[in-house]
């Protein structure tokens, strides 16, 4: 997901493990967003939860280069709360991603979970797609005006262009609920299947790195040069995205969605 855009109608509610709401609030214009309730009493769980209440337009893609709504989709993350204080938490795919790899099922908004068990799952997906703080870093998205391949990649950077490998994903599976439902099963300890692997590659192929008479006709972002595939030739090198060389043909594209879904 990328940048939120102006008018967008998103909100952020948080749950407390039975199922009670603890604090709710609207994202801000630069999708951050702050609880100021005061809840210091509280501890355990906390199941945040990302919704747009309208349906309409909420944040500009980047694979596309199109504003999108998050529609139905509930976007998440899970956070412990051990005691009184200021805590960080992002909510994006990535976060959605480990969420489920909690147990939580699409659609829970509460549960009770270990703090070690959080902990792994959001190190587990962030191994997978070789971001280091998946949970509490800021990324920098590829179309948020800051990314910028040519003095290095940041951690940050490369969060963002894990995202931004997701986006391309979207736009082969059609949505971002579909890449999430398609990638979760294939995550482990381990990883993420050669499949899936293979899935990011060809989509971030197609949408930013290939050449003009492919998908990528401008083989940029908002004007400016990407070439991910780049970056990570021999997988886990550079940036450490899951990425590997150029795939040959366009159509293994829909060969892997079918593989994964079948699996």
């Amino acid at each position: 997901a990328g940048p939120v855009i102006a008018g967008h109608q998103l909100t952020v509610t948080a749950y407390k493990a039975d199922g009670t709401v603890f604090a709710t609030t609207p994202l801000n214009p630069d999708g951050t967003y702050t609880f100021s309730e005061a809840r210091s009493s509280y501890t355990g769980s906390l199941v945040l939860v990302l919704t747009d209440a309208a349906g309409h337009p909420d944040y500009r893609d980047e694979a596309t280069g199109t504003n999108k709504s998050l529609d139905s989709l509930q976007l998440r993350a899970v956070i412990d709360i051990p005691g009184p204080g200021g805590y960080t938490l992002n909510i994006n795919p990535l976060t959605e991603l480990a969420v489920r790899e909690m147990g939580l099922n699409n659609t829970a908004t509460s549960a009770t979970v270990a703090a070690d068990t959080v902990s792994a799952a959001y190190a587990q997906v962030g191994h997978a797609f070789g971001v280091t703080n998946i949970n509490t870093e800021t990324p920098v998205l590829v179309n948020g005006g800051q990314w910028n391949r040519t003095d290095g990649f940041s951690t940050a950077e490369v969060y963002g262009i894990a995202l931004a490998s997701l986006s391309a994903v979207d736009a082969m599976s059609g949505s971002m609920a579909n890449t999430l439902n398609i990638i979760s099963p294939e995550l482990s300890a381990g990883g993420m299947s050669p499949v899936a692997k293979d899935l990011l590659t060809i989509s971030v192929d197609e949408y930013f790195d290939h050449p003009t008479t492919y998908l990528d006709s401008a083989n940029d972002v908002d004007g400016e040069d990407i070439d991910l595939l780049a970056t990570d030739l021999d997988n886990y090198d550079v940036a450490e995205i899951p990425l590997d060389a150029e795939p040959d043909i366009p159509a293994v594209v829909q060969a892997a969605i079918d593989a994964i879904s079948a699996a």
